[in-house]
């Protein structure tokens, strides 16, 4: 029997998930585990653009979705040269909480994410998202610098 069945790893571009990517891969293949790959449009960030009058909330959520989408091609692509099987996943909400939600629903193992995302106006900083879900999480959470 496997120590990890279902590995869960949070994605948002930044080189910190990168690496929690490229990580993730490696253990579902020594385990046999199934990655399942999360991208959560923040509702924060979505908030920040209506208020500044810059984009409509509908522009902005197809364009995070669009980034969401391209991370989730980044680690698939990763994930078929290991013969890793991806179960993708997209949410929109507060990050840390969709997260911790996702990953009591799914049984998932182990929870892998980066210390720190992208900063400014497009994402908020993913520093305390991380902090949050640590102290959430219905399994192990592992962070990655």
């Amino acid at each position: 029997m496997s120590l990890y069945k279902r590995i869960l790893v949070a994605v948002d571009g930044s080189s910190c998930s990168n690496k929690a990517v490229k990580l993730t891969v490696d253990m579902c293949g020594q385990f046999g585990a199934e990655m399942h790959t999360i991208f959560v449009i923040s509702e924060i960030v979505v908030d920040n653009f209506k208020r500044l009058g810059k984009l409509e909330s509908k522009e902005v959520i197809e364009k995070l979705k669009g980034e969401g989408r391209k991370y989730f091609r980044d680690a698939k692509e990763q994930a078929k040269e290991a013969d890793v099987k991806v179960v993708e996943v997209l949410k929109a909400g507060f990050p840390a909480d969709e997260i911790v939600t996702y990953a009591k629903k799914s049984k998932v193992d182990l929870i892998v994410m980066g210390t720190h995302g992208k900063r400014g106006a497009t994402r908020p900083l993913i520093g305390s998202v991380a902090d949050r879900v640590i102290h959430l999480a219905p399994c192990p959470v592992m962070v990655v610098r």
